[in-house]
């Protein structure tokens, strides 16, 4: 039996491809006005900063497939983006509110019990029965 989408993970999954294509183009233009050398320690930085980003694109990508690590992805890449804004807020400023104002919604969305359903649902679909 094929599972419906949820109208609110239609939603969280057009907010996943917002977030994760501004975030990752972000952080790929970003380098391109700094000053200085790329070192190994800007490029960890530049890959933690873009951790959420790509797990939001996966998420995006792969959300209607369902399955833990899917749900486990997205949930995992809005705690970190939400952890990152909030932590750079002490530095305030507009976009990393409009990022928080994003990331939080994403999360609430994909945490809706119908969207849990969806995923608890697709994972005892795939289970093969015990004999």
């Amino acid at each position: 039996m094929e599972r419906r989408f949820p109208i609110v993970l239609h939603v969280a999954r057009v907010l996943l491809y917002f977030t994760g294509v501004t975030t990752v183009l972000g952080i790929v233009v970003l380098p391109l006005g700094a000053r200085g050398p790329l070192t190994f320690a800007v490029l960890g930085v530049l890959a933690w900063l873009v951790l959420p980003g790509v797990l939001s694109l996966i998420g995006a990508i792969l959300l209607r497939r369902g399955g833990w690590w899917v749900f486990a992805a997205v949930v995992a890449g809005q705690l970190i983006g939400s952890y990152q804004h909030v932590v750079s807020m002490s530095g305030g400023g507009v976009p990393v509110i409009a990022q928080l104002v994003i990331t939080v919604p994403t999360l609430i969305l994909v945490l809706l019990p119908q969207s849990l359903r969806y995923f608890h649902g697709h994972r005892a679909a795939v289970r093969e029965p015990r004999s």
